[in-house]
């Protein structure tokens, strides 16, 4: 752990991890912290203070941060326990102790968008949520395009739901009321409908409406290892719900000429929701899809963005396959409807990716094998 930086105003705050430290907050913190006096203090200023200490450091630490405010004219104290993990790319896992004192490892978010339409997403966020599922991981997939077809993808009916994305958007129903069981063993879902394309309309007048589905995912947040957010290929207020409440945003990009003219707008939308909304949000990589082999050009994008785009870009590449497009007519993921084809070795190549930057475990889960009639 690095040294902290002396600071010469404000009330102190311990760290701990190899060795304690000791150190003041700042007096914009100290006005941050009585504003919050009343509701009490959120984990995202725990995470403030913890990035205000460490002067922004990013490194491999593991601690806890322990946050004591007390303050006798307004006879306020508060305490909040967390453990911030550095992952390899610069975010920061949260890991909360519950009443047991046992850690409680709090989801990693993952948002699946790209504003160009046609280029993989749902394909993506379908296929990866499963293959994270096959590797043992708790995962819920949250569909917030108003097409619904990751929920279709993943053979949930539409038609006559009472629990939607849509409803748990607008106040009708709860998280937890919404998630639904899918075929695939660790894998949830929160289903979409076409009644979500009239949500942006009802949101207008919405209090803080860009961060209604970050409040929501926080209630099960402690169930799962990673929810998966697809996005549709818009800019509108269902896009900037799943941005705000994610930790990282992870783009799909197709191998042709066109997707690349779309790519400096969405870095741009990328950094101006880091810096109006989602200061915590970073940009997890890009992931090639639709890579045919037989043509040039799909070669020719790959070496262009590599060259000149000083961004993570994932290793694993996804081919274009028929098995890929015929496995959601049959409400599967590619992992149950072939799991031997390319598509299935690409994401799960994809996943066991992300799993090792992330510190995970990369164990497949016993699976039990099952014809299709």
């Amino acid at each position: 752990m690095p040294m902290l930086p002396a600071r010469s105003a404000g009330k102190q705050i311990k760290t701990g991890g190899r060795r304690n430290a000791y150190s003041n907050l700042p007096p914009v913190f100290i006005c941050e912290a009585k504003a919050f006096a009343k509701h009490g203090l959120s984990e995202r200023t725990a995470e403030k203070a913890f990035r205000l200490l460490t002067g922004g450091f990013f490194g491999f630490y593991r601690g806890f941060l322990h946050l004591n405010f007390h303050n006798s004219s307004m006879e306020f104290y508060y305490k909040v326990c967390y453990t911030f993990e550095c992952t390899r790319f610069g975010g920061i896992r949260k890991i909360r102790r519950g009443s047991s004192n046992k850690e409680v490892i709090m989801a990693k978010i993952i948002a699946i968008s790209n504003q160009k339409g046609g280029v993989g997403k749902t394909t993506t966020a379908v296929n990866l949520a499963a293959c994270l599922a096959d590797f043992s991981m708790r995962v819920l997939l949250v569909d917030i395009d108003p097409q619904g077809n990751a929920t279709s993808g993943l053979g949930v009916e539409k038609r006559g739901r009472e629990t939607d994305i849509y409803r748990l958007l607008i106040g009708e129903c709860g998280v937890k009321d919404a998630i639904t069981k899918t075929a695939c063993e660790g894998l949830d879902l929160i289903p979409s409908t076409v009644d979500l394309a009239g949500a942006e309309a009802e949101l207008l007048t919405a209090e803080d409406r860009e961060y209604i589905l970050r409040e929501e995912l926080k209630k099960v947040s402690d169930d799962y290892d990673y929810i998966i957010i697809d996005c549709p290929p818009s800019l509108n207020v269902l896009v900037l719900n799943g941005l705000c409440a994610a930790d990282t945003m992870i783009c799909p990009l197709q191998c042709e000429f066109y997707a690349l003219e779309g790519l400096s707008q969405l870095l741009e939308t990328v950094r101006m929701v880091q810096d109006r909304l989602n200061p915590d949000l970073t940009f997890g990589g890009i992931v090639f899809t639709m890579f045919d082999g037989r043509t040039r050009l799909s070669a020719q994008v790959i070496q262009n963005v590599r060259e000149n785009l000083n961004r993570h870009i994932y290793k694993t590449v996804i081919p274009r396959s028929v098995r890929l497009s015929e496995a959601p007519s049959y409400g599967e993921p590619i992992t149950r409807y072939d799991n031997r084809s390319a598509g299935a070795e690409a994401y799960r190549g994809l996943a066991r990716e992300i799993l090792v930057n992330d510190g995970k475990p990369v164990k497949l889960r016993k699976r039990k094998l099952f014809r299709r009639s």
